[in-house]
């Protein structure tokens, strides 16, 4: 979806965008913890730019980032 800032669309087209099942898509917009939609009478529509800061604010970044081969390998044997 490209320069699609101000586009808006269907719940379908939504979770098709996040690549999650529609149902999934559903169930938090009842539970209130998915993406900002807009509910225009019986019309659920999304943003794609609200879709976009949704996975924004909620991506997650690594603190450990191991680059040198040596790390690794003076990790030792994994235990069980």
């Amino acid at each position: 979806m490209a320069n699609d800032a101000r586009k808006i669309v269907l719940t379908e087209e939504a979770a098709k965008y996040l690549r999650i099942p529609t149902e999934t898509l559903v169930e938090w917009r009842e539970k209130g913890i998915g993406p900002r939609y807009y509910d225009l009478d019986e019309f659920i529509r999304y943003s794609v730019a609200d879709l976009n800061r949704w996975l924004n604010i909620n991506s997650i970044e690594t603190t450990w980032l191991m680059t040198d081969r040596e790390d690794i390998e003076n990790l030792g044997p994994i235990e069980d």
